[in-house]
């Protein structure tokens, strides 16, 4: 069971770093489920928690992560433009 996830998880891998948002909804969910497996005997899987908790959290959570995922637009203030002087 643990090969197929993984060979997914690699598969998702490489294209998130392409951005595609699907990679990264994937890859979120493989992140919940390894926290939650890790609720289930927290002493086994403590380093599986924080690694998976913190891989999702970055993803969910993070500007910079949503910027590059095309899910938050960049903040684009617009200059004031200077009146035309016309000098007769």
């Amino acid at each position: 069971m643990f090969i197929p996830i993984g060979i997914a998880g690699l598969f998702a891998a490489n294209h998130l770093v392409k951005g595609k948002t699907w990679a990264r909804k994937f890859v979120i969910g493989l992140s919940v489920l390894g926290v939650l497996s890790g609720i289930f005997n927290p002493l086994k899987y403590f380093v599986t928690i924080i690694l998976s908790g913190a891989i999702g959290g970055y993803l969910i959570f993070s500007n910079q992560s949503k910027k590059f995922f095309g899910l938050e637009k960049e903040n684009q203030q617009a200059t004031p433009q200077q009146p035309a002087h016309n000098i007769d």
